[in-house]
């Protein structure tokens, strides 16, 4: 079912599968997140000017994170505004389904 999935969304999007890149870091600003709070949480961020999203976990709670990154070098120039901005991001893996 996955790869099927994977070519329908493909077929639909208009994207050749060669192109579609992995993006599997991203910047950790807050773990473990109620998942009742998640959306507040990032539009908290948002609301700062920064690109914050939710993704929901397994266990019942989400995790926020900024940026979508192939490799975690790549993070670096967004992880200098955070802290810029007063927030130690960490690099992780992404997890989770969006809401």
């Amino acid at each position: 079912a996955g790869a099927a999935t994977y070519a329908l969304v493909v077929s639909k999007i208009d994207v050749e599968p060669e192109n579609v890149v992995r993006l599997p870091y991203a910047l950790l600003l807050d773990g473990r997140v109620p998942r009742s709070m998640a959306k507040a949480t990032a539009a908290n961020y948002v609301s700062r000017g920064l690109p914050a999203y939710a993704l929901s976990q397994s266990d019942g709670t989400a995790r926020v994170y900024a940026g979508a990154f192939e490799t975690p070098e790549q993070a670096g120039l967004l992880a200098d505004l955070l802290r810029t901005a007063g927030i130690e991001p960490v690099v992780a893996y992404r997890t989770g389904r969006g809401f």
